[in-house]
């Protein structure tokens, strides 16, 4: 909630795991986004489920080169 208001700074929030984190990503988007319209679309990109651990760090590394190159 502090990332989606802008109140601290964006940080990579990565959810390991597609087999437990599908079923909290498929509500969230069926009933929080479509249904009751809580959240922005934009808001699904603030977190991102990967499985292999390479992944996750350049996942993690590529989103801190393009936060400093914002800088």
């Amino acid at each position: 909630a502090l990332t989606q208001t802008h109140k601290i700074p964006r940080v990579p929030i990565v959810l390991v795991g597609s087999d437990f984190w599908n079923g909290m990503d498929d509500f969230i988007k069926r009933v929080v986004l479509d249904r009751y319209k809580a959240i922005s679309p934009d808001d699904i990109d603030l977190y991102k489920i990967i499985d292999d651990d390479e992944a996750i760090v350049k996942y993690i590394a590529s989103f801190a080169k393009n936060a400093k190159q914002k800088e």
